[in-house]
């Protein structure tokens, strides 16, 4: 191929010259093709464009075969429609000329395009006028092709026997043309595909082999990659091992992307997603590594413009990972799908959309009534509740049910029913003093609008309440004592989730959580198992990960609630001797500037929660006298002899690896034991990708308001920036960012891609990142661990260590230096 494309440079540069234009043009073709068959179609589309540009300006021949080559290129990168324009095009300048066999070629592939545009009828058409014109000029490469591509036909219609035929037809011919030619790669793929949808394995791989061989040996890249996404299928068809089916969608994806053939990447993204997700001995997570690969497809669809495609492919996945996404993640799949289909008049696929969403929202509901913790989808999100309201209706067996929400951010909601009927029907309730809960047996006199059957109403707040309310038809069975209790209990944990159910957060009111992923919900579901337990419990997680917030949960949600306050500690703030009194507390005296006697903040939060922040930092003394007050529950003042008794419980949090700080004699390992009774650890907001839109949203609605804006929305060029950026910072960098944007951005206008962070935009923390890498930390670990080891053996004899450890002694002294090892006898 290089030798070949510096001869038609050079008939392109000599066409040039001598103002040959036709030779030009043909010379540019032929580079183009030659760039196409090495998989650079981003090269062969600039000389082929070349090419028509000249062919245009000086009305050469070839100009309708250039056309048609242009087309091709752009349905080989999967933009489809570039591609029609370019073939009809074609069509038409052969016509006009009465160049037969590019009119044949450019009706081939017009039907094909119109197949991938799943557009049947305009598809068979073409094809067939291609395959009639075919047999009567006998071109015997193009009777081919019109058979190639009516099985493809055949095969979208369901009628699997007659796609075979075909296929088996245009091989014949294939082989006796081009034994070795791209016609026997392409129906050999076909076939293959059409064997392993049969379960016939041992053929689908007899022609797999044949035409990956056949296209690995003649370089045509993007067959082979797609021939690897086909035997990545079949490994996993025919029994065969999930990692060599990895290794193959992998390969193919290289191949693919390299090539620019962006539809053929997410074709493989889906294969790959649904054998993810079908995978029976694979873990929930490893499964839900099929969310990605589906997002990703429905991604690239969403950039070619294939907006039924996409749709589709957002269904397929919210209905195959149904069982593994958290019931948000299904929601905001099939809300996308369903804004995509809708305009498109899918009402099949509509139907599915509901079915499947009356699952999301029924798990959303039992969330929202039975679990303790937050809401997890967030401020501003009043909609989401009427779930929650319909199962509790339907448990109960009420007629009617809505939630009033006067202080919703967009304003007072009614959930449930029509805003004047519900005004109506609180007019008449009445709870007199402190009382939360009515139960009414109704109203049976019939004076018109006085009639109303059994009913439970349950108040949450002080002035301007958020109430709930049940009621059965006129005549029903009263409500009993227990089921008023359990709704009231219901009622209860589904309001104290909702940030803007009263005016004032009242105590023991949660904070608001984002958790729409189902990392996030783990670590929620987590906290709220160990809620009420006395257990130290210590949280571990990046900067910026909500660690104080998580804190702060846990004690709303457990018992110490109601008996204590939270107290929040920054560990790193304070020096140590001031660290000791503010925790410990001091006697008057005790030190210079101790005019008085002074609680610490164990004895503050006596009966609550003393949450220590960046635990990892404090002192070796510090972290002695810690160990004493977990171990013993008593502690001293500075400057006391007396112990005092504490209750207490100990929330701790750090950024930093404890275990690694042990290692490097930095941190107490009885200590460490005794923090982490109970271990949590934060995913980072790379790791949670789809809680990104939930918390930009979150955030924006949130500032918007405190800045009297309009806050629009996000496009999702912006939204899709936003969730490939790594955040080093997490959800604190991620808050920042969404603050800074709206304190620029004019009111009623929409987020784009211009708003955003130069960092964000290009992706440049990656690059950060990667500077830290795993690999260079535990080489470091392990050399630290060693050379302490070995000074520990030597007793503290460097020179004696750097014999040991083969290192000059300036050089082990530099790395003791680095490291902060202290050898006994000499000063740190």
């Amino acid at each position: 191929y290089g030798k070949a494309s510096s001869y038609y440079d050079a008939a392109a540069a000599l066409g040039g010259f001598l103002q040959e234009h036709d030779l030009r043009g043909r010379a540019l073709s032929s580079l183009c093709i030659a760039h196409k068959d090495q998989g650079r179609l981003s090269k062969a589309t600039e000389y082929i464009d070349e090419a028509i540009k000249l062919g245009l300006a000086h009305d050469v021949e070839e100009i309708g075969d250039w056309f048609q080559t242009q087309g091709l290129l752009a349905f080989w990168k999967g933009e489809f429609s570039s591609s029609l324009i370019g073939l009809k095009e074609a069509l038409s300048r052969s016509k006009t000329r009465g160049r037969r066999r590019a009119i044949v070629n450019s009706h081939l592939a017009l039907g094909r395009t119109y197949l991938a545009l799943e557009d049947p009828k305009a598809a068979r058409k073409h094809l067939e006028q291609g395959l009639e014109m075919a047999l009567q000029l006998k071109f015997p490469r193009e009777e081919a092709l019109a058979y190639e591509f009516l099985g493809d036909l055949a095969r979208a219609e369901g009628k699997g026997d007659e796609a075979g035929a075909l296929y088996e037809k245009c091989m014949q011919i294939g082989l006796r043309i081009a034994p070795r030619g791209d016609v026997v790669v392409e129906v050999g793929r076909r076939l293959a595909e059409w064997h392993t949808e049969r379960g016939e394995h041992n053929e689908a791989r007899h022609r797999l082999e044949h035409a990956l061989e056949i296209a690995e040996s003649t370089g045509d890249r993007r067959e082979e990659g797609i021939l690897h996404r086909v035997r990545g299928r079949l490994i996993v068809a025919s029994g065969g091992r999930q990692a060599a089916a990895e290794q193959s969608f992998k390969k193919s994806l290289a191949i693919l992307e390299d090539v620019g053939a962006r539809f053929e990447v997410a074709l493989t993204h889906a294969a790959r997603a649904r054998v993810r997700a079908e995978a029976p001995r694979r873990t929930r997570e490893e499964r839900r590594r099929a969310l990605d690969d589906f997002q990703t497809a429905a991604g690239i669809l969403r950039e070619l413009g294939l907006s039924r495609r996409q749709g589709l492919l957002l269904v397929e996945g919210a209905r195959s990972l149904a069982g593994v996404l958290s019931p948000y993640e299904g929601l905001s799949l099939l809300r996308e799908a369903e804004e995509l289909l809708r305009p498109l008049r899918a009402e099949g696929v509509l139907g599915d959309i509901a079915s499947l969403r009356a699952g999301f929202e029924e798990q959303t509901a039992r969330v929202a009534l039975e679990r303790e913790g937050p809401f997890f989808l967030g401020e501003g999100d009043a909609s989401s509740l009427e779930p929650a309201v319909r199962l509790l209706a339907r448990r109960l067996g009420a007629k009617r049910a809505f939630l009033h929400l006067p202080h919703a951010p967009e304003g007072p909601r009614v959930v449930g029913c029509d805003a004047v009927e519900a005004e109506e029907t609180l007019a008449r309730l009445h709870f007199p003093g402190e009382r939360t809960l009515l139960v009414s047996a109704g109203d049976l006199s019939g004076e018109g609008s006085a009639c109303f059957g059994p009913f439970l109403a349950f108040r949450y707040g002080e002035a301007e309440a958020s109430i709930l309310y049940l009621e059965r038809r006129i005549g029903a069975e009263p409500f009993r004592e227990k089921e008023a209790g359990e709704f009231a209990a219901s009622v209860e944990r589904l309001l104290r989730k909702i940030p803007f159910a009263a005016r004032e957060p009242s105590r023991g009111a949660y904070p608001t959580i984002i958790a729409g992923s189902r990392a996030m919900q783990d670590v929620v579901d987590r906290i709220v198992s160990v809620r009420n337990s006395s257990a130290t419990v210590l949280i571990e997680g990046e900067t910026g990960t909500g660690k104080g917030l998580l804190a702060r949960l846990l004690h709303e949600l457990g018992d110490r609630a109601r008996t204590g306050r939270f107290i929040h500690l920054h560990c790193a703030e304070l020096p140590e001797t001031l660290l000791e009194s503010e925790l410990f507390g001091h006697v008057r005296g005790s030190f210079t500037g101790a005019v008085a006697d002074k609680e610490g903040l164990f004895e503050i939060a006596r009966g609550g929660t003393l949450f220590l922040d960046e635990v990892g930092d404090l002192t070796p003394a510090v972290q002695t006298r810690l160990l004493r007050v977990i171990e013993e529950g008593r502690m001293k003042r500075v400057g006391e002899a007396a112990d005092r008794e504490i209750d207490v419980r100990i929330i701790a949090a750090t950024h930093r690896n404890l275990e690694k700080e042990i290692v490097r004699g930095r941190f107490r390992p009885d200590l460490f034991y005794r923090l982490q009774v109970v271990r949590i650890a934060v995913p980072p907001l790379r790791d949670r990708a789809g809680d990104i839109p939930l918390l930009a949203d979150h955030f924006l609605t949130r500032y918007a308001r405190e800045e009297g804006k309009e806050f629009v929305g996000i496009d999702s060029s912006a939204l899709r920036l936003l969730a490939r950026y790594p955040w080093p910072g997490n959800v604190r960098e991620l808050q920042n960012e969404v603050r800074r944007i709206l304190a620029v951005l004019p009111s009623g206008e929409r987020i784009g891609e211009r708003h955003l962070s130069p960092a964000i935009a290009s992706g440049n923390a990656l690059r950060m990142i990667a500077a830290e890498s795993p690999l260079q930390s535990e080489i470091a670990d392990f050399e630290e661990f060693r050379i302490r080891e070995v000074l520990a053996e030597s007793e503290g004899n460097a020179a004696a260590a750097a014999r040991t450890l083969g290192l000059s002694p300036q050089l082990l002294r530099y790395k003791i230096r680095k490291y902060g090892i202290s050898i006994a006898g000499q000063p740190e």
